[in-house]
C-alpha cells in the first residue's frame, strides 16, 4: 500500500508527528517541488490545502499557501495542530522553503499579497473564512516586523 503524500494530509487536525518535525517539513517541500515540476499550473484537487481556492494557480501561490498552513500562520491555538508548545514558525518556513529550493525571503514577502488575493476570492464566492484570513494577515504582518 502506497503511503499518503504529506501534501494530502496538511488539512487534517491534529497533524501527525511527522508534519510537526523537520523531516516532514522537508518532505513537504520536496513533494510540492515535484508536483510543480510535473505540472506547474495544473488544477489542484479539492482538499489540497484549501477547498474554496482549488484550481490552477502559480507555484508561488501554492508555496505561500503551504507555508502559511505548515508554519502554522493561524490565530487558532497551536495545540489544534498537535504542538505542545508554540512552534518556531520562522524555522518551519525556512525548512520548507529550503527543501523546495527557494529563498524563504521570497515567500515571506510574497505571502501577504497571496493571502489577500485568497481573502478576496473567498469574499467573491461568499465563502466563510475571509474575515478570519484578513485578521490572520494583520497578525502575520506584525509577526514579520519582530
Amino acid at each position: 500500500m502506497e503511503a499518503t503524500p504529506l501534501l494530502d494530509i496538511v488539512t487534517r487536525r491534529p497533524w501527525p508527528a511527522v508534519l510537526r518535525g523537520e523531516q516532514g517539513l522537508r518532505q513537504l517541500g520536496r513533494q510540492l517541488r515535484e508536483r510543480h515540476a510535473r505540472a506547474p499550473r495544473a488544477p489542484r484537487p479539492a482538499g489540497y490545502l484549501d477547498w474554496e481556492l482549488s484550481g490552477a494557480r502559480s507555484p508561488l501561490i501554492d508555496l505561500c499557501q503551504l507555508t502559511w498552513a505548515i508554519a502554522p500562520i493561524s490565530l487558532r491555538p497551536f495545540s489544534e495542530f498537535g504542538f505542545r508548545a508554540e512552534p518556531d514558525r520562522l524555522r518551519r518556513i525556512e525548512g520548507l522553503c529550503e527543501a523546495y529550493g527557494v529563498d524563504p525571503e521570497i515567500v515571506l514577502l510574497a505571502a501577504p499579497e497571496c493571502m489577500r488575493t485568497a481573502a478576496r476570492t473567498l469574499e467573491r464566492r461568499s465563502v466563510t473564512g475571509a474575515a478570519e484570513l484578513r485578521e490572520t494577515i494583520d497578525w502575520y504582518l506584525g509577526w514579520l516586523k519582530r
